[in-house]
């Protein structure tokens, strides 16, 4: 997600303006920047994109936490709201799996970070 004029500051000021405008998470748009729904409906287009592409195939995608969970919450067929942004949110270097077998998607693994505890 590009958070245009909040870029390098913290999430808590981005989140700060947002609730003093009343507006709902999906559609506060900062200055210069795109919504959560934009980037959800970016994440789901370059998903479906490599699902045609690549079928019967591994394909790793990486992403920040915003990107990857909005994906994520349409891969489950919920709305993207703040609950379920946080139901769904990524963890820093967390790893989710989505297995995709005769059309249906399947989330096998949801921010694991399992592997940093090695």
């Amino acid at each position: 997600r590009n958070p245009g004029v909040f870029a390098g500051q913290s999430l808590e000021k981005m989140r700060g303006t947002r609730e003093k405008a009343g507006t709902p998470f999906e559609s506060f748009k900062p200055q210069g920047g795109e919504s959560a729904r934009e980037a959800q409906k970016r994440m789901i287009r370059l998903y479906t994109s490599i699902e045609k592409a690549h079928k019967k195939e591994t394909v790793l995608i990486v992403s920040h936490a915003l990107p990857i969970a909005s994906l994520v919450i349409h891969l489950q067929g919920k709305p993207l709201t703040l609950d379920n942004y946080r139901k769904f949110r990524a963890d820093n270097a967390a790893v989710t799996i989505v297995e995709v077998n005769s059309g249906k998607r399947t989330v096998v693994e949801l921010n694991s970070t399992d592997h940093l505890r090695k």
